[in-house]
């Protein structure tokens, strides 16, 4: 497999996204910006993976290898270093990855209530904890309006799944936002309509965004 070509290049010697690919799923050893990649480099390849997520991901590795590397995952959406437009294309890389990478492959099991499924645990895990190194904590002054309407048109993507363990996801990344010291209150608005729209997977679900509307999440 080629490397795909790249709209941020790096000006110096880099691991090639197919060896860095395959040493990253498969375990081999480090594979962050300090050991092979400039920061924007390395910020294109993880998004790759998200925007192509078929073809670079679940044909190539097994789900508790994508699942064990997807629970420590950078957020590099969050990241002010990275130029904008990149910052912008890892938002919009949210919506294939929770399409084609969680929605077919995670389990309806609700890692809230400490449930798990066999051969889904890491990926469920992932998807669930996506949010929990949230890019909406006290005090982060990179966050800007555009960061907070990916945040929440994702969000709200993901509430609209048939999946429970995506709507999951969604509210629990939404609780995050409301639960900081300057709620998101677009994040609140997006856990009313849900509420009031009663489109619950699984009924367990309504209380969990009942918690989170509070900023009562884990």
């Amino acid at each position: 497999m080629e490397g795909p070509e790249l709209e941020y290049p790096s000006s110096r010697p880099v691991i090639p996204f197919c060896e860095w690919l395959e040493t990253r799923y498969s375990g081999g050893g480090p594979t962050h910006d300090d050991h092979f990649e400039t920061r924007a480099t390395y910020a294109e390849y993880v998004v790759l993976t998200w925007e192509r997520p078929t073809e670079f991901l679940t044909t190539r590795f097994t789900l508790d290898q994508i699942g064990e590397v997807m629970m420590r995952e950078r957020h590099v959406y969050g990241s002010a270093q990275l130029p904008r437009e990149l910052r912008n294309r890892a938002w919009r890389a949210l919506s294939p990855l929770c399409g084609e990478l969680f929605a077919p492959n995670v389990s309806d099991s609700l890692s809230h209530r400490n449930e798990s499924a066999k051969g889904t645990a890491r990926l469920d895990g992932a998807c669930y904890m996506w949010w929990d190194v949230s890019p909406f904590y006290p005090g982060n002054r990179s966050m800007t309006p555009v960061d907070s309407a990916f945040f929440v048109s994702i969000c709200r993507e993901c509430l609209a799944s048939p999946k429970a363990a995506i709507q999951e996801s969604a509210i629990h990344g939404l609780g995050h936002a409301v639960g900081i010291s300057e709620p998101l209150i677009e994040a609140r608005t997006a856990l009313d309509d849900y509420i009031r729209e009663a489109n619950f997977a699984r009924p367990e679900l309504l209380q969990y965004a009942k918690r989170a509307r509070k900023g009562r999440v884990q």
